[in-house]
């Protein structure tokens, strides 16, 4: 299955992975980069939107 993945020299840390996710807590900003949590990765329901959203085009999906 795929899992989103940040590409952290594009990432910008504007968040908008995180507010967009219709799965609250998949998302947090460290060191002001989108930080996808591994540990909740079954909750990931791959709707994209996290990727449609990204004005940087940081987000890709990879198993």
């Amino acid at each position: 299955m795929d899992f989103p993945h940040v590409d952290t020299s594009l990432c910008t840390g504007c968040g908008t992975c995180a507010s967009n996710c219709p799965i609250d807590g998949l998302w947090k900003l460290v060191e002001n980069k989108a930080v996808f949590t591994d540990d909740r990765a079954a909750d990931c329901i791959h709707c994209d939107t996290c990727k449609n959203n990204c004005p940087a085009g940081a987000i890709t999906f990879s198993s």
